[in-house]
């Protein structure tokens, strides 16, 4: 959820709206890693440039993996490669995506108000 408030301007007028989330599973043979010897340069700058994004445009176009493992900028850097801590692209356009990834239950979100604060 963090890496979503890091791209939001007006954190309060987001957190004031309602959310939902539900969780995704998926075999770890369907997952691609963006290991660390491949990614782009200022993968990480900030403020953010399009390195990443094309880096996603390329997963999605060549339509190798239903899911691609990409460490997170806003985790201490020895947690970025742990599973845990990582984000989880899918592709829409893979051929395999609806039985290679179990989607769960829609649930309500609450954010905790504090994360509003500046």
């Amino acid at each position: 959820m963090l890496e979503v408030l890091v791209h939001i301007d007006d954190a309060e007028a987001f957190l004031s709206k309602q959310h939902v989330y539900h969780s995704v599973s998926f075999d770890d043979a369907s997952v691609a890693v963006l290991e660390q010897d491949a990614l782009p340069p200022a993968w990480n700058a900030r403020p953010e440039t399009l390195a990443s994004q094309v880096v996603g445009d390329e997963f999605l176009e060549r339509g190798e993996h239903a899911v691609l493992a990409v460490p997170s900028v806003v985790v201490p850097t020895e947690l970025r490669y742990d599973p845990l801590y990582m984000n989880y692209l899918l592709n829409p356009r893979h051929p395999d995506l609806a039985t290679t990834v179990e989607v769960g239950e829609v649930h309500d979100l609450d954010w905790d108000p504090r994360l509003s604060r500046g």
